[in-house]
């Protein structure tokens, strides 16, 4: 009996060892092969202010949950799990807009799409964020997290893409079905972080230019920009922060914008800061899945936090993304925008343009 026992134990632990090595090898990304700089070791890339190999980091506060005290650890995260809401949040149907093929004036034409995919339309050109279209952000189509608010806009119904701008490698984030039929289509090229390009030439996706913090390219008159974050990267169980992740920012004629995507607030902000002393004409700043605090306080701005980064970046127009539509935190659907309500009654953020709206929502900034 009790060998029985040990060799299912055993058998068992083979069988999820061959699974995690097979799962690695189809979805998980290489590692960058590069110089050591000053966020990357060698072999691991790292956040502005951490140290070399420190992946993640929680808060050192405690909090209430679960109707007792206790510090952070194991028993808070698996507690977090087990009592997700997952099931207050509810389908919501979009009738999707069909953009304009160009806009040719001087501002900026920004159409939230859906979490943290928006269409960027300036001076003639048409710039794409973190394309996602797939009902799940997932390695696989039948298990969560799955989409619960459609796309303001069908892949059909883009206007032609002059380039996309693809933050980090999370699945909410790099979409492969998505950006397959965005190549094929538009054959435009794909800005992200190093790292990226072998992971995407070997998945049929060419024309990818990999960029590191503080990098620039220019797109005809257009000047895109990698800008650091807090964040960290992993398709697979065993990749964490092999590719680079980061934030883009564009300049075109007297035109600019800041796309901060999925990220914690940390002293990158400062950096960006010092490097664009004139701020930005628009922003597109995450303010969802940022609860728990003590979870995903370095990983996920809150509310709050994103009025702070406007301020912060002297950014006069923003838009909220990163919410109410996939379930990645314990902030449930609509509670960003509660959340977002309450911010603006601070007295350090009186009179800032920060705007937000369901999918297919356009703002002329």
């Amino acid at each position: 009996m009790f060998e029985s026992i040990v060799l299912s134990i055993v058998s068992s632990g083979f069988i999820f060892t061959i699974a995690v090595i097979l799962m690695d090898r189809h979805h998980g990304s290489k590692r960058h092969r590069g110089g050591v700089s000053d966020h990357f070791d060698g072999k691991k890339f790292y956040n502005i202010s951490w140290n070399a190999g420190e992946t993640f980091r929680m808060t050192e506060t405690e909090e209430e949950f679960f109707g007792k005290k206790h510090k952070n650890g194991l028993l808070s995260f698996c507690k977090w799990i087990l009592n997700q809401k997952i099931s207050l949040w509810k389908n919501r149907k979009i009738t999707p807009v069909k953009p304009a093929i160009r806009h040719d004036g001087t501002t900026t034409r920004v159409t939230y799409i859906g979490h943290a995919t928006v269409l960027i339309q300036t001076h003639g050109i048409n710039l794409l964020t973190d394309p996602i279209w797939s009902k799940r952000a997932s390695p696989v189509q039948w298990a969560w997290p799955r989409r619960y608010t459609e796309p303001g806009v069908t892949l059909e119904d883009l206007p032609p893409i002059d380039a996309v701008l693809l933050s980090h490698n999370h699945y909410d984030h790099m979409d492969l079905m998505a950006l397959r039929v965005l190549s094929a289509k538009h054959h435009m090229p794909i800005y992200t972080g190093l790292g990226n390009q072998n992971y995407l030439s070997n998945r049929g996706i060419e024309n990818v230019i990999e960029m590191d913090w503080w990098d620039t390219e220019l797109l005809g008159d257009c000047k895109i920009s990698f800008v650091p974050s807090q964040h960290f990267s992993a398709r697979g169980i065993t990749d964490r922060n092999r590719t680079l992740w980061g934030g883009f920012a564009w300049q075109i004629g007297d035109a600019t914008g800041y796309f901060a995507w999925d990220t914690g607030y940390g002293p990158f902000v400062e950096a960006i800061g010092e490097k664009f002393p004139d701020g930005f004409d628009v922003g597109l700043i995450p303010i969802g899945a940022y609860n728990p605090r003590w979870f995903m306080a370095s990983m996920h701005t809150s509310p709050y936090e994103g009025m702070q980064m406007q301020r912060d970046l002297r950014i006069k127009k923003s838009v909220g993304i990163h919410y109410g539509t996939f379930p990645l935190a314990a902030d449930l659907q609509d509670e960003p925008l509660e959340d977002l309500e309450i911010a603006r009654l601070d007295p350090l953020f009186v009179g800032q343009d920060f705007r937000v709206g369901e999918s297919g929502t356009s703002w002329e900034l």
